[in-house]
């Protein structure tokens, strides 16, 4: 696990939340869906553009609680898909 991914994707994720939160109040526990932050389907797609301009592709099918549904799950799910060290993301915020 790289901690440059980690703590891109904290910034990401923080950056979709409404309103937004500390990209350093997030741990490995924390609820991205209803329960937690609450992100909702247009964070979610905000997420997933953002995954995508770093080179990881989401297939619509993985867009799921079981990948989407806490920190470490999506933290665990990007590293998966991750085509390595060219793949690091470039800026953490999806319009960046």
């Amino acid at each position: 696990m790289t901690a440059d991914l980690r703590s891109d994707l904290a910034a990401l994720v923080a950056s979709v939340a409404h309103p937004p939160a500390d990209p350093a109040s997030l741990s490995d526990d924390t609820v991205l869906l209803s329960g937690g932050l609450d992100l909702d389907s247009l964070s979610i797609l905000e997420l997933v553009v953002g995954l995508e301009k770093w080179g990881i592709e989401v297939p619509a099918e993985d867009v799921n609680p079981a990948h989407f549904g806490t920190f470490s799950r999506l933290l665990s799910y990007a590293l998966s898909r991750s085509k390595g060290p060219s793949s690091a993301p470039p800026s953490p915020l999806p319009g960046g």
